[in-house]
């Protein structure tokens, strides 16, 4: 359960489902978003129960603003202020095609390219996804202040908003976002917009002046259907119509209103009828018509032969945006490989990794998907292969360059986050923040160790200094975080930093011999020598900063809350963050971020780099000309040291044993195994070897030294600066008792040596 709620404080939740068929294939209704729920209320009886209720998956609360559907399949589009997210589906089930957002207020379906616009009252921006849900992008991002109401005509090839912000307006653009206009600003707050196709007008209500107001597609022929309501007190938010009614949603009454489109003279003229009440407050509203099917456009066949987004526009002509690379030469395809001659950053975005364009944060490849909930990430550039923690699967995953997940070569882990790549070494590095431990994992599987696991409370991200065999990583340490740095087998343990509150992210200036954190709770980025020296705030006051990393002059870094990258010179002490640029598809929870660059990475080379560094296992540097092998107690049989017992001297009296061991990190134990009993006849604790040697132990000849005599060597693994771990054993044996033999026999064991 603790575990469960980490998660859940950690970065949210989510959510997968199936999808059927919502809506009736010839019923007209009206679909209205209650709140927590979506609703079919039928336009004669005012009945609510048209379609099954979509509401929330168990556990979780929705916050449905706007709403619209899509009369081939039968599905409802809707925009989840909770989730912050766009959805398609219905009430067995849904799926997410635009994630990532702060406040989606408002949907629109095109339904001849198989698309679905949306507003985002925060972010302030609008943007188009795709109905399947592989491609979204920003199409408008700059001169918004509240965008709300969105409503689209694909055949004329025009998206109409509205803004109520302190300059409200209307405006239209192109489909793709081009000719972007305002076409009228009205004296209060637009806020609900419907548009009648035939006749090319625009309607939308006026919250503060409670009046439904219209002009035409170019903005010329205003008027109003209704200006103040009189006795009636409303509050309206969203306007639908069919061909008799204008309907809206009403906040004050908790209903649906609707008024006859042709109406008799005064004083009867607004004869406003309730359609329907509610318990929660209605806000978007869309007509269902099953026959909004018709028109077409310059997407209609063939996906405009583009091959990710098409977007129409006026006189029947359309735009191919890639979402994912970049438009080729031909106008219609994307590049999907990515240009590994110039650096690019790879992120960690909830469910996938985004390689992004270092100046533009344009994508350079497609978003590498498959991921549940990625935290931190890294690569090898020797292979390419990409690694990177989630923690809901609990796992550390290898994602290889041909798009294969495989989380099978580290044992299962509580929750992993931190990873960093030993490409020298071929293994990979991690932390663990249940377990409280840094390990190393191979690359081949063949084996995993922990190398520090004592004094930590909450281990974080984690950086490697591959030449001077050094790793350093954070800790919130009980709300006392700190940045500690050991050499790479855990030994030389130190803390550099104190005083923190909750670092997460952890970079390495390489060149200046400089450490970085970003602290989401102090809300700033540190910096200091990597001894932990010449502290300081590089710069503060920032919202929730996650990850970061170095390129050039500055330091980039990821912002949950903000949802961006953004960036601040390394050269300007409580300098000023700026977003410098978007993504064309706004990022979900950006954490994990590293420059993807091979060559600076495959120029290192440390005392590992030729042959594993001698070592069977883990090769670990320990420093600029050191280095040392480490061995896991679940793989003893790989690892184990040479072993040679060899009989230097026998006579009547007894025997000098020889034990001799040629692997580093030993530990020797003589002893003697008499009817089914161990007796340590001489231990050489923590012996540690670096060359071939040679050791000798005397058994003196009697009844009470009979029995078999073990030469036992066992790896031994530092952790942390005085304690020791038994991880393996390879024996060699005498037996003494019986007939005295001429030695060994041809299987190279040796027997009976009798002792009067």
């Amino acid at each position: 359960m603790m575990l469960t709620l980490f998660k859940l404080l950690l970065v949210g939740c989510c959510l997968s489902t199936t999808l059927a068929q919502t809506l009736p294939p010839s019923q007209e209704f009206l679909l209205v978003a209650e709140k927590h729920q979506i609703r079919g209320v039928d336009l004669q009886t005012g009945d609510l129960d048209v379609i099954p209720p979509i509401v929330a998956p168990p556990g979780r609360t929705q916050i449905v603003y706007g709403v619209d559907y899509v009369a081939e399949t039968g599905e409802v589009v809707w925009c989840d202020a909770s989730f912050d997210a766009i959805f398609v589906g219905s009430a067995s089930g849904r799926r997410a095609i635009a994630s990532g957002l702060n406040l989606p207020i408002d949907v629109a379906v095109d339904w001849i390219s198989k698309n679905v616009y949306f507003t985002d009252t925060i972010l302030g921006i609008v943007g188009v996804a795709s109905l399947h849900g592989h491609f979204y992008r920003v199409l408008i991002n700059t001169g918004l202040d509240k965008p709300r109401a969105i409503a689209v005509d694909p055949v004329a090839g025009y998206v109409f908003w509205t803004d109520r912000g302190t300059t409200p307006k209307i405006e239209r653009a192109d489909m793709d976002g081009k000719n972007r206009r305002v076409i009228f600003r009205p004296f209060g707050w637009p806020i609900g917009l419907v548009l009648d196709r035939t006749i090319k007008r625009v309607y939308w209500m006026d919250a503060l002046t409670n009046s439904l107001e219209y002009c035409n597609y170019d903005g010329t022929g205003y008027g109003r259907v209704f200006y103040g309501t009189g006795s009636y007190d409303i509050h309206p938010f969203a306007v639908a119509m069919n061909g008799s009614h204008f309907m809206w949603s009403d906040w004050t009454g908790k209903g649906i209103f609707s008024l006859l489109k042709v109406r008799p003279p005064p004083p009867t003229s607004y004869m406003f009828h309730r359609l329907t009440t509610f318990d929660e407050i209605p806000f978007g509203i869309e007509f269902y018509d099953p026959n909004r099917r018709g028109g077409t456009n310059a997407c209609s066949t063939n996906n405009g032969d583009c091959e990710q987004l098409c977007l129409p526009r006026p006189y029947n002509v359309r735009t191919c945006f890639c979402t994912r690379g970049h438009l080729q030469s031909d106008g219609t395809s994307c590049s999907i490989q990515a240009d590994t001659s110039s650096p690019y950053f790879l992120v960690a975005d909830y469910d996938d990794a985004r390689a992004l364009d270092v100046r533009t944060l344009r994508d350079v490849h497609p978003p590498l998907a498959g991921l549940k909930l990625a935290i931190a990430i890294d690569f090898d550039p020797v292979t390419d292969d990409i690694y990177y923690t989630d923690i809901l699967t609990d796992r550390l995953h290898k994602m290889t360059s041909d798009g294969v997940i495989d989380d099978s070569f580290v044992p299962p882990l509580a929750l992993p986050v931190g990873v960093a790549v030993d490409w020298i070494g071929r293994q990979v590095y991690y932390t663990d923040v249940v377990f409280n431990m840094v390990a190393i994992g191979k690359m081949d599987g063949s084996a995993a160790v922990a190398v520090v696991r004592d004094n930590m409370t909450n281990p974080r991200d984690i950086a490697l200094d591959l030449k001077r065999g050094k790793m350093y990583w954070t800790d919130h340490f009980n709300s006392t975080g700190r940045i500690e740095r050991a050499n790479m087998d855990g030994s030389g343990r130190e803390v550099i930093v104190t005083g923190l509150k909750q670092p997460n992210g952890i970079t390495l200036d390489l060149e200046n011999e400089h450490v970085y954190w970003a602290d989401s709770n102090l809300t700033n980025i540190g910096r200091c020598d990597f001894d932990g020296s010449n502290c300081l705030t590089l710069t503060s006051s920032l919202n929730r900063p996650y990850d970061l990393v170095v390129h050039d002059d500055f330091v980039y870094y990821t912002d949950w809350n903000e949802k961006k990258i953004l960036r601040v010179p390394v050269n300007q002490p409580q300098g000023v963050s700026t977003s410098y640029a978007n993504p064309s598809t706004p990022l979900t929870l950006p954490s994990g971020i590293i420059v993807y660059d091979k060559e600076p990475r495959l120029k290192i080379s440390n005392n590992c780099s030729t042959n594993n560094g001698d070592c069977l296992l883990f090769c670990t540097p320990t420093g600029i000309d050191s280095r040392r092998c480490v061995c896991p107690i679940n793989k003893k049989e790989f690892c184990l040291p040479e072993v040679k017992l060899i009989i230097a001297h026998q006579n009547d009296s007894g025997l000098m044993l020889e034990c001799e061991i040629c692997r580093p990190g030993v530990a020797l134990t003589y002893s003697r195994i008499y009817k089914n009993r161990v007796f340590v006849a001489y231990q050489f604790y923590g012996r540690i070897a670096e060359s071939c040697e040679i050791h000798r132990f005397w058994v003196q000849a009697g009844p009470s030294n009979q029995g078999e005599y073990r030469c036992t060597a066992t790896n031994v693994v530092g952790i942390g600066a005085s304690s020791a771990v038994l991880v393996g054993s390879r024996p060699g044996s005498l037996n003494m008792g019986g007939d005295f033999p001429d030695g060994l026999d041809e299987n190279g064991d040796t027997e009976g040596i009798p002792v009067k």
